[in-house]
């Protein structure tokens, strides 16, 4: 999988952008659009959408 530019996503993956270290889950995948979910420093639960190639496979969810 390419580091800067994940060519397979799933749902619940953890991902982070190109230009950041917050880590993100992935919330949903329509084509190259991205959903991601995350808490900011304030603890708020944010959701942006972005393109594939921003963002960065950081590790699949834990698969207990």
């Amino acid at each position: 999988m390419n580091a800067s530019s994940p060519s397979k996503l799933n749902v619940g993956d953890v991902v982070r952008l190109t230009s950041d270290t917050v880590n993100m889950t992935v919330r949903s995948i329509d084509g190259d659009k991205i959903v991601c979910r995350w808490h900011d420093e304030a603890d708020d639960l944010l959701s942006e959408d972005f393109a594939r190639a921003e963002l960065i496979f950081v590790r699949s969810p834990d698969r207990g």
